[in-house]
């Protein structure tokens, strides 16, 4: 049976010591990252031991649609390196007949090597309302803070706008996984007529370069992004996403970029991303 939630935006954050994010401390993140998905008010349409699938508030399951986004978040790898993960996915669930899934993209990896242990934060926030969701986690050495930190993983689930000349079914799948590199969404149609599983894209906004000259007076600003898909796809118009904005430079991480929205430096492409007013420290 579908489990719901109440319908809010809701953000945690957690910390690691070096070694700490062993299988064990994994598998209470796995537990909690499904906890805050119902309380963002995602409906629960598969809950396994190692897997969980939700879609937004209000949409029961076997919803099958190209614009009501369906996530799914499993713990995979193997005994000696595991993960979590996610997929976007078009169909009744997974392993319904016929349907079609995006690429995976890493959540988290377990602290199994202790080469690579390192003091890791996590940053999660969701809307079920919306559908939207994204998941941050960041690393650095404590015993060499002059290395400064590097991103273990950016994932971030969201849509794209439809457009008055662009309503057809069938056509592409329009939400999916942004990480930071690519997007990537279950499905579309090339100019072939073929299905093309595993679509993937880049993104693009009208604001180029992110740098802002020192003489420049442009002032700090938030501007749209759209979707590029890759592999020649049929006639359709893929909107701006609707949950991810970029930023010129300046912006501080964490800081308020306009209301609800919220500044995040991902290397060299800042972006802003929606969140709640506060996050709840675990």
């Amino acid at each position: 049976m579908a489990s719901v939630g109440l319908t809010e935006v809701v953000g945690f954050t957690k910390s690691y010591s070096a070694g700490s994010f062993d299988d064990a401390a994994m598998m209470d993140m796995f537990a909690t990252l499904k906890s805050y998905f119902l309380s963002a008010g995602f409906v629960l349409i598969v809950d396994q031991a190692e897997a969980f699938e939700v879609l937004p508030a209000g949409h029961a399951a076997g919803t099958i649609s190209d614009d009501i986004p369906h996530w799914r978040i499993q713990r995979a790898g193997s005994a000696i390196y595991p993960r979590i993960s996610a997929s976007a996915i078009w169909g009744a669930d997974y392993e319904a007949p016929n349907s079609r899934y995006s690429m995976e993209k890493n959540l988290l990896n377990a602290d199994t090597d202790p080469q690579w242990a390192a003091y890791r934060s996590i940053t999660f926030a969701a809307d079920g309302s919306a559908g939207w969701w994204w998941l941050i986690s960041k690393q650095w050495d404590e015993l060499h803070p002059e290395y400064g930190h590097w991103f273990e993983s950016t994932v971030i689930g969201s849509f794209t706008r439809r457009y008055a000349a662009d309503r057809h079914a069938g056509l592409a799948s329009r939400y999916g996984l942004y990480d930071g590199d690519e997007w990537v969404t279950p499905y579309f149609v090339n100019e072939a007529d073929n299905i093309s599983d595993h679509a993937t894209g880049l993104l693009w906004s009208p604001l180029n370069g992110d740098q802002r000259p020192l003489s420049s007076p442009l002032p700090r600003m938030a501007a749209p992004v759209f979707v590029s898909l890759e592999g020649n796809p049929g006639a359709h118009l893929q909107g701006e996403i609707e949950h991810i904005m970029k930023l010129t430079s300046g912006y501080a991480w964490g800081e308020g970029v306009m209301p609800g929205w919220w500044a995040f430096a991902h290397d060299s492409e800042p972006l802003a991303l929606p969140a709640p007013a506060t996050f709840t420290a675990l």
